[in-house]
């Protein structure tokens, strides 16, 4: 099983683009950054990937996450790696004179903190 991990992990690292849902505008800012591409329309979230756990027992919380343990480390590397790809193209904007909308670096500027870390459906 870790195999697999390691080569879901490369595999997601020598994808050109992928993007979180939780963090759609900054998938498309990501997207249009990479590809050159502009959208007509912006991107906007169309429900709650959110959910609540109030009604899950501790044991059936355990055993979720025990069953998904290697999901839960692909998706954070793969956090890891959008958010790093979201900093290199805000920076490389920057650089050149372009302005970066404001959620964009609002949401960098949260990256390890607590209140971004209330997105994270995988905890």
């Amino acid at each position: 099983m870790r195999r697999m991990l390691t080569s879901a992990k490369l595999n997601l690292a020598q994808l050109a683009f992928f993007g979180l849902t939780e963090f759609l505008f900054e998938t498309q800012y990501l997207f249009t950054w990479t590809f050159d591409l502009k959208f007509k329309k912006d991107i906007t979230s169309r429900g709650s990937a959110h959910f609540s756990l109030e009604d899950i027992g501790d044991s059936d919380l355990q055993r979720v996450a025990q069953i998904n343990k290697y999901d839960r480390e692909l998706y954070k590397f793969g956090r890891e790696l959008f958010f790093k790809r979201l900093r290199y193209a805000m920076n490389q904007d920057i650089s050149r004179g372009v302005t970066v909308h404001p959620n964009i670096t609002a949401t960098l500027d949260l990256v390890g903190t607590s209140e971004l870390e209330q997105f994270e459906t995988w905890s």
